[in-house]
């Protein structure tokens, strides 16, 4: 001890490093580094070097628990930190003579594993559980139809994943479409609440159509429908919904409408959704209905 503090390490730092197994140069290169004493003591009793720790630490925001947990189990800095983002935690982890398992909960499985590798044109769901209302996480269901080209249908609804009765059900549905390769353009109706009409989804389009096959970007589109329904559409008034109808005064559905758009060419062209109908009410052929 006397040669410790002699080396100007303090008593009681000294004391922790060599009830931990630490040398006097190992103790010197962990307090050269920017790791507490205590995080130090951890990494020491794990067996884990000073730089393979900083690395760890300046990556992640792990514990040192986790780090020496994760490097026990021979998990590497990257699976450690794909398992973070799914919320998986070092405790979740087990090594077998097989290699790694996870005892996981249902929301942090990997939403990819529903997915084959490449999308084919057709129909195909995805489920999801989030937390964007608050509380534990719900998981909801997003069905898509998509024609192999620029244009697909979408379905969204709780799950019944979530052991609820189909009361609970309170579907969303509508037309996504990308023909500017950036914005995905989009009609939603969601009878329960009297919420028809059309939005945009910022930078949600694939960059080609070989992204349109990659089940990374269906999973991303799915996370952004339910956030939408959620948080956007849940906060809205039927009192915003605004209703069409043709010359002959039949009442036009927003699908409809959208489907006339894109065959006519105009979303190609770079006309937007609500330009080309502000152009169709101002030559005649619709109409903004109002209560009477």
């Amino acid at each position: 001890m006397d040669q410790w503090v002699e080396a100007g390490i303090p008593a009681p730092i000294a004391a922790s490093f060599l009830e931990a197994g630490a040398s006097l140069e190992e103790a010197h290169a962990w307090m050269a580094s920017e790791i507490t004493t205590d995080d130090a003591v951890t990494f020491v009793r794990g067996k884990v070097a000073v730089d393979s720790a900083s690395l760890w630490l300046s990556k992640s925001e792990f514990s040192a628990d986790d780090v020496v947990d994760f490097i026990r189990k021979e998990v590497s800095l990257e699976q450690a930190l794909g398992y973070a983002e799914r919320g998986i935690g070092s405790h979740q982890v087990v090594r077998t003579a097989d290699g790694l398992e996870l005892d996981i909960d249902p929301w942090q499985e990997d939403p990819l594993d529903q997915l084959p590798q490449v999308i084919e044109p057709g129909s195909f769901s995805v489920t999801l559980w989030t937390s964007a209302l608050g509380g534990d996480p719900v998981a909801h269901e997003v069905d898509f139809s998509w024609n192999g080209g620029f244009v697909a249908g979408w379905y969204e609804d709780i799950s019944m994943r979530n052991d609820l009765s189909y009361g609970s059900s309170s579907p969303a549905h509508g037309l996504l479409a990308w023909p500017g390769g950036k914005d995905v353009a989009m009609t939603f109706n969601w009878g329960e609440l009297g919420l028809e009409g059309h939005d945009r989804l910022p930078g949600m389009a694939p960059r080609g159509p070989v992204e349109a096959t990659d089940p990374k970007f269906w999973i991303g589109l799915a996370g952004a429908l339910i956030d939408f329904v959620l948080l956007d559409l849940g906060s809205r008034s039927s009192d915003d919904t605004v209703q069409y109808s043709d010359d002959e005064d039949w009442e036009l559905d927003i699908e409809d409408m959208f489907r006339q758009f894109l065959d006519s060419g105009a979303a190609t062209a770079g006309i937007e959704f609500q330009e080309w109908i502000d152009q169709k009410v101002a030559a005649g052929t619709y109409t903004v209905r109002t209560d009477e």
